[in-house]
């Protein structure tokens, strides 16, 4: 391997909504090196989910970023800029400020010269992402540690410590596209949301549409990656206008509630029925009984994303549930499961529930070739609006698979590029979207001056 080339490359991805862009950045690592050895893993990925406020054009301005580390993700704000220092803690709490470089000379013709780009800090065992940890004042651990800048071009570290490097992009459908499998040895992946590894543990390294926070409030393993308006909603306050509408996202499943009702009145004659559902949509982990409720992500008390009871519905009188639930719900499609499961109840809070459909269980849905979910047989769904007749009560739905990915997809790179240095930290300036910040009053820290790796 003496002669092989390890030139640098960052992953990324990009969804919209109407108001924000929301940008992965996801590092690569050949191994997860820890001092502790038996804790060692082949391969590793970790990263960040930077949010752009799209006004005012073209760039728009900073709001927040989060970072994955060790399976928890922390979230940064800038507490010298409006609109991130509005923003406050809700489900997470923010755990520090982010510094920024400003460049202005690149190695390619890119419009976006002079603007300011947040710094990360990727630590030397184990490669856990942080925003505040400021190496490039204070100097790297151990003086030891290399800084990589979006400057256009992909190089290789002509040393292992203390050398600047320009990292290019690489698309992550490299990898989406192959979630599918097949998988195992001599594959890149070992399943849906791992990477094969033998060596120091079975496919331990997982993909970003896998990570989840087990304490970070009612969020779903990969959101993060296919549903981030959701997820940073759900850890954060003081967002101020967020929109949940994607304009672009080619990584999740959404289905819209449209129209509800009920044909069976199972209480007595001085109480309607309380017409509810339950919804089910696989995450990331392929899970969909979520937060341990059993209840998916919609339903009538403890729904983890969104409660509703239909309060005494009148027989046969449809509900525009657009009204009733201004939100879509938004799943990931995994291989070889259904898009979505459904029941429909009538709310009874001292007793059981009774059931509005003419099978008692949940009614599992997706594509062709899907069999059983837990047991029953899957009903073939096509793409768009569908009308479901339960007997006891009807649901009109409508269900995207590509949610409105209008723009051109972007070029694809197909070569999976990869560096890591075992024992040295690294400085990562982010970069693609550069985004207009708000200037701090205080002069911005240059950095990279020299061979130092920091000043």
């Amino acid at each position: 391997m003496e002669n092989s080339s390890y030139p640098a490359g960052i992953y990324y991805s990009v969804v919209e909504t109407e108001t924000h862009w929301f940008l992965g950045y996801y590092d690569f690592h050949s191994r997860d090196w820890t001092e502790v050895f038996i804790l060692q893993h082949e391969n590793d990925f970790e990263g960040i989910l930077v949010v752009i406020k799209k006004e005012p054009e073209p760039w728009g301005e900073f709001l927040c970023l989060i970072t994955e580390s060790h399976g928890a993700l922390l979230p940064y704000t800038d507490s010298d800029s409006y609109p991130s220092n509005a923003v406050t803690n809700s489900h997470n709490t923010i755990r520090g400020d982010v510094e920024f470089e400003y460049i202005d000379t690149y190695n390619i013709s890119v419009p976006f010269s002079g603007h300011d780009h947040p710094i990360i800090y990727v630590d030397k065992w184990g490669h856990g992402v942080h925003a505040d940890n400021r190496w490039e004042i204070n100097g790297f651990p151990n003086d030891a540690g290399i800084i990589y800048k979006p400057l256009g071009i992909s190089e290789e570290p002509q040393k292992k410590v203390n050398c600047n490097v320009s990292y290019s992009l690489i698309d992550i459908d490299v990898f989406w596209d192959m979630r599918g499998g097949p998988y195992g040895e001599g594959q890149a992946l070992g399943s849906f949301n791992t990477m094969d590894g033998d060596n120091f543990g079975v496919d331990a390294a997982q993909f970003p549409w896998a990570w989840d926070d087990s304490n970070d409030g009612p969020t779903f393993a990969g959101e993060l990656f296919y549903n981030p308006a959701g997820l940073v909603d759900t850890h954060l306050n003081g967002l101020g206008d967020f929109s949940h509408k994607y304009l672009y996202n080619p990584y999740a499943i959404q289905l819209t509630l449209d129209a509800y009702k009920v044909n069976w009145d199972l209480d007595d004659e001085h109480d309607a029925t309380d017409g509810y559902l339950n919804l089910y949509m696989m995450d990331g982990a392929g899970n969909y009984e979520h937060i341990n409720y059993g209840d998916g992500v919609l339903d009538g008390n403890s729904g983890s994303q969104f409660n509703w009871i239909g309060w005494d519905m009148a027989n046969g009188i449809w509900l525009d549930m657009h009204q009733q639930i201004p939100k879509s719900f938004y799943g990931i499609l995994y291989p070889d499961k259904p898009w979505f499961g459904l029941r429909s109840k009538d709310w009874d809070e001292f007793s059981s529930d009774p059931w509005l459909m003419t099978k008692e269980k949940t009614h599992w849905y997706g594509s062709k070739g899907i069999a059983r979910m837990e047991g029953e047989i899957v009903q073939e769904i096509e793409i768009g609006q569908t009308h479901l007749d339960w007997i006891g009560s009807e649901l009109n739905l409508t269900i995207n698979l590509t949610v409105n990915a209008m723009l051109p997809p972007p070029i694809r790179k197909r070569t999976i590029w990869s560096y890591s240095i075992g024992g040295t930290g690294l400085i990562i300036v982010i970069g693609f979207l550069s985004l207009r910040r708000r200037r701090k009053k205080k002069n911005t820290k240059k950095i990279l001056e020299g061979d130092s790796g920091h000043s």
